[in-house]
C-alpha cells in the first residue's frame, strides 16, 4: 500500500536521524492526521532548529509520486529562500522521488547555506550574477548505499548518470551578498531614508488606502511591524470590539468573551506586504501570509504578544519592546477557534477569497468549495476563461471579513461538510451534524483545534467527564453480566493498543526515578528491531500472556531512545519501576482496537485513561509557551489524546461549571436565598442541537394543542437522580428507560420528582473505581431538568412525574457532590465574561406555583434565566428586567471611544474620505476622483483619541429589501441612451431599443427570501453586462437589458434581437412586424451555485410537436442542458449565458418559429406553463433540476 510505504519511510528515516548522511537533522516526525512530515534541521551555529513541512500530494502513487508541497514558518528569510527554491525545483523536476530524496535536497541546501555567509559564485555562472545577488551550487549525490533500496523502496540513478546544468539535482539558491541576519534597523538612516523615499507614491498611497478601508469600514488596526514597504516581515493588528458583533450572552460566557475586550486578527506578512491583485496570482504558500485570530483587552497587542503569536523573537523587531515602550496590559489570547480559524486562513484564505470575490457566494460557500476539494485545478482552469473584476480591494478588510463572519456564523454549519445545521435550533459551540463521517472527521481531523481551549477554560468540564467514562468502563469489567452502563465505544478511529499477543522478552537493567532501561532478548533483538521506535508506547508485563482486568498489565511508558542495535529500550514511565521482577515482557501498541471485543475495549481503555496525566498537569503544560497542541503535553500517548477527543467530541453539550453565585441555582433557606452547599454546579446552555431542536417543537406542539395546563409557566422544573456510571452516556443519549433498575410501579418511563430528597434516594453508593486523577472524588450526581408542563399527558404525575415521552424533558443543571470535606476543590477558574453577566439581571425561571420544585433543604428554588439556554432569554425579551442584557447585543450604531496611537492614525491621513473618492462604478469616475498622495499632513506624536461609529450594515447585512434588492448603483450611460434610436445592419433584423412597453410586463415584488450572497453576485453580474452594453454595438451583442426599469435584482426582463435575416425565426419577426424576443431571466436564492430560470414572454412560438424548434419547449422555456443542474457552473457570466441562448433560437435543426399572428398568438407565455415545461425537459434528457427552482415561480 503507498501509504503504508510513504509510513514505513517515514520511520526509517526518523530512525536515522542525526547519524551518518541525516547528521544535520535533528527529528523527523509524522502527523497521521494531516498526512504532514515534520523535519528539524541544524542549521550552522544556530541554537533552534529550522522546522520545515512537507506534505505529499500524490500520496496514493507514493513511491512514484512526484509532487510535494514544502513550507516553513521559521522567521529567517535565508531559510525561506531555501525552501522555496528547493520546492521549485521539485516541481520544474515533475519526476518520481521519495520522500529520502525529498529530505536529501533539503539536507544539501541547509549545508550549503550554514557554511558560508557570503556565497561563492559558480564560475559557469558567473557571469550572470550582478552586485545585488549570487548564488551557490548544490551537488546532490547519489543516494548513498547506508539506505538500501529495499527498505526504503526507492529507485536508484543508473550507473554513469551525470547531472547536467539543467538538472534540478544542481540548483542555484539567490540570495542577497549581505549575511542573512543583517537586520532592517542595522542598515545606515540614511540608507533607510533613500530606501524609503526610492517607493513610488503610488505605492505608499495605496498601503494607506487599504488601511483606510479597514477604519472606514468600522474596524480599528493597529501597525506593528513594518508596513512601509521596505521591510520584508509585516505584521498588521485589525480588531472589532466584541459588543458590536451581536453574539448572545450565553455565547459569550460559554467562549470566555467580554463585550469590552475586542476580537483581533493579526496577519504577517513574511515576504513583504503584498496588496490584493497581485496576490490573485499566488498561493497562499507563495505569497507568505499568515493569520491569528485571538482576544485581546486593546484594539491591538502589544509588539512582544504579536511576534509570540507567530512563534517569533520579539527582539527582532524593529519597532522595540524595551520596557515601558508599549502597553504591556495589551494581552493577546486564543479563542475557540483560534486554531482552526488561524490554520484554515493561512492555508486557503487566498484561494477562499478568490472564489468569494469571483462568485460572489456567501464566505461559507467559497470556504466549503475550497476546503472540500482536495486540489483547485479545475477552479483554476474555469477562472482562466472568466473574466474577475480587478478593482481595487484592501486584502486586510477582506480578511477580517472573512474573520467576522466565520467567528458569528461558524456554529450554523457542520465544521466538516459546511451543510448547514437545523435553523430550530443553533449551538453555541462549533460542532457537526449528525453524520457519523462528520464525527469522524471532526476528531480525526479537527477536534484537537477546540480541545485545547476546552482545557484552558474548562478543566473542571473535562475532569467530570473523564470521570464519568472511566466509572462507566469500570462498571462494564466489574460487573459484564449486567446491562453496561456504557453503550457505545470508539469505532472506525483507528487508534492503538498493546497487542497482547506479541510479547517480547526483556530485562530490567537499571532504573532512575521515573526512567529506566530495558534490555532486549538475544531471541527479540533482532525480530524487535523494526518495532521499537522512538516515542512509541509499550506495555509491560510479569507474564507473557496477561488477563485484561486482572491487575497483571504493570505499567504503560514511553520509549525515548533505542540505541542502534536495536536491543537496549531507554523508556519513561509516570511512576518507577522499582520492586518489580527483572524479567519482563514488552508488548507495543500495534493492535486496532475496533478488533476487541467489548470487554477487551473496555479493559483497554481503561489503562489507557490511568496513563492519562491529571487535567491540572495538562492545562498547566498548555499555558506554556513550548507547548503548542495536546500532542505535546510531556506523557500523553497517541492513544490517549485520540480517546480524550472521543469524550469530548461525543458530548454533544455544551455544559460549564457555575461558581459565581449570581448565575447558581439558589434555594430559599430562612429569609435569603444560597446555593446549596456541599455541591459543585454546572449549567447546560444546551444539550444536543439535535435533541434541543426536538424539545423545542415537541413544546411548540403541545402549546398548540391545548395540552399546557399553564400557558404563561410551559414548562416545569424537577430532579432525577441516578448512579455515577450512568451519567456518561446520559450526556449523549439524554434520559431514556430502556433498561428496568429500580422498578416501575407507576409505569414506563422517565422519572422525576419535585422533592430534591426523594431523587437523591436513586443515586445510589459509588461502589466502582473513579479515575485516580480526578479532582473530585465523587459521591453522587443529580440533575435539575426542564419538563413540558403537561402532567395530565405523563404516565404518572403523583407523587413522581413519569414521562414517558423521550422529547419533552431536557437536563439543565447537573449537581454533583463530592466525597470530601471540603465542597470545591478546584482552582477557581477567572471566566472573563462572568463579570458582565453576573451583574446583569437577565431574570429568573418562572415556575407553575402548583408545581414547584424543592431543594436539598426543601426550599424554593430561584434559577438565573442567563444560565438556561437561550430560548428562555428570547420568551424575556420583552420584560424590563432584561434591558441591561440587550443593551450588551449591540447592533451597531452607538459610539464607543477607543484610543489610537498616532503611527496608526497617520496611515489613514493621506487618503481622501471613501465619500470623496470612491465610486462603486468605476466606468463612472473621473480621474479627479482619484485618491491624492498627500504626505504633508503631520500627527503630532502622541496619543490621538477618536470616536468610532461601528455601522451595523457592515456587521451583519441589513434585511431591509428596499436597501439590499435594488439595484444599488449608477446607471451606466448605454449605447441606448438615446430614446427610439434604430441600429439597422441590412445583415440582421432591425431592432429600435426602448420601444418595449415594461407596463404591459409582470414586475415582481423583491422576494422575501433574497439572499446576501445572491443579491452580491446579482450586483457584479449586471454591473459587467452594463459595461458590455455600453461598449458594444447594439446589432453585434444581439441583447438588450434596459437598466432603467429594472427594479428587483432577482426578475431580469431583456430582449433578443438582430437575428441572421438567413433563419425562419428572422422572416416570421418580420412578417409579424416582431421588434425582438422578449424573454425574462428569474434568479433563486441559491444563485450563482444554481441556474436561472429562462423563459420567453412573448410572443409565442410553435411546439416541437408542430414544427417548432429553437430549444424553447411548449411553455415558453428554454430547453438548454447549461440552464439545469447537469450543465451549470458557479462561474458562468450572465452576459455569456445571454449569447448562449440566443444562439440557441438561431439554431437551424430544427429552427425556431413563431406561431401565427392571432389571437392566441397575442396571449404572454405564463410562469405556470414555462416551469412545467422545464420539468418535462429535464426529466426526458435526465438533468437534474436545482433545489431552489421551484421558488422562480412562487413569488
Amino acid at each position: 500500500m503507498p501509504r503504508s510505504a510513504f509510513r514505513a519511510d517515514v520511520r526509517d528515516l526518523s530512525a536515522e536521524a542525526g547519524k551518518a548522511d541525516l547528521k544535520c537533522v535533528e527529528d523527523i516526525s509524522y502527523d497521521t492526521k494531516n498526512d504532514v512530515v515534520h523535519v528539524s534541521f541544524k542549521c550552522g551555529d544556530r541554537d533552534t532548529p529550522v522546522a520545515v513541512q512537507i506534505l505529499c500530494g500524490d500520496l496514493d502513487l507514493y513511491p512514484d509520486s512526484r509532487h510535494y508541497f514544502i513550507s516553513t514558518w521559521d522567521s529567517s528569510q535565508s531559510h525561506a529562500w531555501v525552501v522555496d527554491n528547493v520546492q521549485q525545483i521539485i516541481q520544474d523536476l515533475d519526476e518520481r522521488q521519495t520522500l529520502w530524496e525529498v529530505i536529501r535536497q533539503l539536507i544539501k541546501a541547509f549545508e550549503s547555506l550554514g557554511t558560508t555567509n557570503q556565497i561563492c559564485i559558480d564560475s559557469d555562472d558567473s557571469d550572470d550574477s550582478d552586485e545585488e545577488e549570487t548564488a551557490f551550487d548544490v551537488e546532490v549525490e547519489d543516494k548513498p548505499d547506508s539506505f538500501p533500496t529495499s527498505v526504503l523502496g526507492t529507485k536508484r540513478r543508473r550507473p554513469g548518470h551525470t547531472h547536467t546544468a539543467d538538472d534540478p539535482a544542481n540548483f542555484r539558491l539567490a540570495v542577497r551578498s549581505q549575511p542573512s541576519n543583517l537586520r532592517p534597523d542595522t542598515i545606515p538612516a540614511d540608507q533607510r531614508v533613500a530606501r524609503f523615499e526610492s517607493l513610488s507614491g503610488a505605492r505608499k498611497a495605496r498601503i494607506q488606502e487599504d488601511l483606510k478601508a479597514v477604519s472606514d469600514a468600522g474596524y480599528f488596526f493597529g501597525v506593528l511591524e513594518g508596513m512601509t514597504g521596505m521591510e520584508d516581515n509585516s505584521i498588521l493588528a485589525v480588531s472589532v470590539k466584541i459588543s458590536t458583533l451581536a453574539l448572545s450572552l450565553q455565547m459569550l460566557l460559554a467562549w470566555d468573551l467580554h463585550p469590552d475586550m475586542y476580537f483581533v486578527l493579526l496577519i504577517r506578512f513574511s515576504r513583504g506586504y503584498f496588496t490584493y491583485e497581485p496576490l490573485l496570482e499566488l498561493s497562499d504558500i507563495e505569497a507568505g501570509t499568515a493569520f491569528r485570530v485571538g482576544k485581546c483587552t486593546k484594539y491591538k497587542p502589544s509588539v512582544r504578544e504579536a511576534f509570540a503569536a507567530f512563534g517569533l523573537d520579539s527582539s527582532l523587531s524593529t519597532v522595540g519592546t524595551e520596557a515601558g515602550s508599549e502597553d504591556e496590559t495589551a494581552h493577546f489570547s486564543k479563542i475557540l477557534i483560534s486554531s482552526e480559524l488561524g490554520k484554515l486562513m493561512s492555508d486557503s484564505f487566498l484561494a477562499i477569497v478568490k472564489f468569494y470575490n469571483l462568485y460572489g457566494s456567501t464566505w461559507a460557500d467559497a470556504s466549503k468549495s475550497v476546503v472540500s476539494q482536495p486540489s483547485i485545478q479545475s477552479y483554476k482552469q474555469r477562472t482562466d476563461s472568466t473574466s474577475m473584476s480587478r478593482g481595487s480591494k484592501s486584502l486586510p478588510l477582506l480578511a477580517m471579513q472573512f474573520a467576522v463572519d466565520r467567528l458569528r456564523n461558524c456554529t450554523k454549519y457542520c465544521q466538516s461538510c459546511y451543510t448547514e445545521l437545523d435553523k430550530n435550533w443553533q449551538s453555541l459551540k462549533p460542532t457537526v451534524c449528525s453524520r457519523e463521517l462528520c464525527l469522524y472527521q471532526h476528531i480525526q481531523i479537527g477536534l484537537t483545534q477546540y480541545l485545547e481551549y476546552e482545557i484552558l477554560c474548562q478543566p473542571a468540564v473535562i475532569d467530570l467527564l473523564i470521570n464519568f467514562c472511566y466509572v462507566a468502563l469500570t462498571s462494564f469489567i466489574m460487573t459484564p453480566h449486567v446491562q453496561p452502563a456504557i453503550r457505545a465505544f470508539p469505532s472506525g478511529l483507528r487508534f492503538f493498543v498493546p497487542d497482547l499477543d506479541d510479547s517480547h522478552t526483556g530485562y530490567f537493567s537499571r532504573t532512575d526515578e521515573k526512567r529506566f532501561t530495558i534490555v532486549l532478548s538475544k531471541k527479540d533483538s533482532a525480530h524487535s528491531a523494526y518495532q521499537f521506535r522512538k516515542k512509541h508506547w509499550v506495555a509491560i508485563s510479569n507474564v507473557r500472556k496477561p488477563t485484561l482486568g486482572a491487575g497483571q498489565i504493570l505499567r504503560h511508558a514511553v520509549i525515548t531512545d533505542v540505541d542502534s542495535t536495536g536491543s537496549i529500550l531507554y523508556l519513561k514511565s509516570d511512576t518507577g519501576m522499582a520492586g518489580y521482577p527483572a524479567a519482563c515482557y514488552i508488548f507495543p501498541y500495534t493492535k486496532n482496537i475496533d478488533t476487541v471485543s467489548d470487554y477487551h475495549k473496555a479493559c483497554l481503555l481503561k489503562d489507557i485513561l490511568d496513563t492519562l496525566p491529571s487535567v491540572d498537569f495538562i492545562k498547566s503544560q498548555l499555558e506554556s509557551p513550548l507547548v503548542g497542541n495536546l500532542k505535546h503535553v510531556e506523557g500523553i500517548s497517541p492513544s490517549a489524546v485520540v480517546l480524550l477527543e472521543w469524550i469530548i467530541a461525543t458530548n454533544r453539550s455544551c455544559i460549564m461549571q457555575i461558581t459565581n453565585k449570581n448565575l447558581m441555582v439558589l434555594e430559599k433557606m430562612g429569609l435569603n436565598y444560597s446555593p446549596p452547599t456541599m455541591w459543585l454546579q454546572f449549567c447546560f446552555f444546551h444539550g444536543p442541537p439535535n435533541a434541543e431542536a426536538q424539545f423545542e417543537s415537541e413544546l411548540a406542539s403541545c402549546l398548540a394543542a391545548g395540552k399546557i395546563e399553564n400557558p404563561t409557566c410551559p414548562t416545569l422544573l424537577a430532579w432525577h437522580g441516578s448512579k455515577i456510571q450512568n451519567w456518561h452516556s446520559i450526556l449523549r443519549t439524554g434520559l431514556d428507560y430502556q433498561e428496568i433498575v429500580n422498578g416501575r410501579s407507576f409505569g414506563n418511563g422517565v422519572y422525576f420528582s419535585p422533592d430534591f430528597a426523594t431523587s437523591h434516594g436513586y443515586t445510589g453508593q459509588s461502589t466502582y473505581p473513579q479515575w485516580p486523577k480526578a479532582v473530585t472524588d465523587l459521591d453522587s450526581v443529580m440533575s435539575l431538568n426542564e419538563i413540558i408542563n403537561a402532567p395530565r399527558y405523563f404516565k404518572s404525575a403523583n407523587p413522581h412525574y413519569v414521562v414517558h415521552e423521550k422529547n419533552w424533558s431536557r437536563c439543565r443543571f447537573l449537581f454533583a457532590k463530592a466525597k470530601s470535606s471540603v465542597p470545591h476543590r478546584w482552582p477557581q477558574i477567572q471566566n472573563t465574561a462572568l463579570s458582565i453577566s453576573a451583574s446583569t439581571d437577565c431574570g429568573y425561571f418562572m415556575e407553575d406555583s402548583q408545581r414547584q420544585a424543592r431543594g436539598p433543604h426543601r426550599g424554593t428554588l430561584q434559577i438565573p434565566l442567563a444560565s438556561m439556554p437561550p430560548r428562555t432569554m428570547i420568551a424575556k425579551a420583552n420584560d424590563s428586567s432584561t434591558a441591561l442584557h440587550m443593551n450588551l447585543l449591540q447592533k451597531g450604531g452607538q459610539a464607543f471611544m477607543c484610543t489610537m496611537d498616532a503611527k496608526d492614525l497617520a496611515f489613514t491621513q493621506a487618503v481622501k474620505s471613501p465619500l470623496e473618492v470612491y465610486v462603486i462604478d468605476d466606468d463612472c469616475a473621473d480621474e479627479s476622483d482619484a485618491p491624492e498622495n498627500n504626505e504633508d499632513n503631520d500627527v503630532d506624536d502622541k496619543d490621538v483619541v477618536i470616536t468610532k461609529v461601528v455601522p451595523r450594515t457592515y456587521i451583519e447585512i441589513s434585511d431591509d429589501e428596499d436597501d439590499t434588492l435594488k439595484p444599488p448603483f449608477k446607471k451606466a450611460k448605454t449605447a441606448a441612451a438615446e430614446p427610439k434610436h434604430v441600429h439597422v445592419n441590412d445583415n440582421v433584423t432591425p431592432f429600435v431599443a426602448g420601444k418595449l412597453n415594461h407596463g404591459t410586463l409582470q414586475v415582481l415584488q423583491p422576494p422575501s427570501w433574497g439572499t446576501p450572497s445572491a443579491q452580491r453576485a446579482l450586483v457584479s453580474s449586471m454591473r459587467d453586462a452594463q459595461r458590455m452594453q455600453a461598449s458594444t454595438p447594439l446589432p453585434n451583442l444581439g441583447w438588450y437589458i434596459d437598466f432603467d426599469k429594472l427594479e428587483n435584482l432577482f426578475q431580469w426582463v431583456f430582449e433578443l434581437h438582430s437575428f441572421d435575416n438567413s433563419i425562419p425565426l428572422a422572416a416570421d419577426m418580420r412578417a409579424n412586424n416582431v421588434n425582438s424576443i422578449v424573454m425574462e431571466m428569474r434568479f433563486g436564492p441559491d444563485y450563482p451555485i444554481t441556474p436561472p430560470l429562462v423563459r420567453v414572454i412573448r410572443p409565442r412560438f410553435l411546439p416541437f410537436m408542430q414544427g417548432g424548434g429553437g430549444h424553447i419547449t411548449a411553455g415558453g422555456s428554454v430547453c438548454m442542458e447549461l440552464l439545469t443542474g447537469t450543465g451549470w457552473l458557479p462561474s458562468y457570466e450572465l452576459s455569456s449565458v445571454l449569447m448562449q441562448v440566443h444562439l440557441a433560437l438561431s439554431t437551424a435543426e430544427p429552427p425556431a418559429r413563431l406561431e401565427a399572428r392571432g389571437t392566441l398568438g397575442q396571449r404572454d407565455y405564463g410562469i405556470t406553463e414555462a416551469m412545467a415545461g422545464y420539468m418535462r425537459a429535464a426529466a426526458t434528457h435526465g438533468w437534474s433540476v436545482p433545489r431552489d427552482m421551484a421558488m422562480r415561480g412562487i413569488y
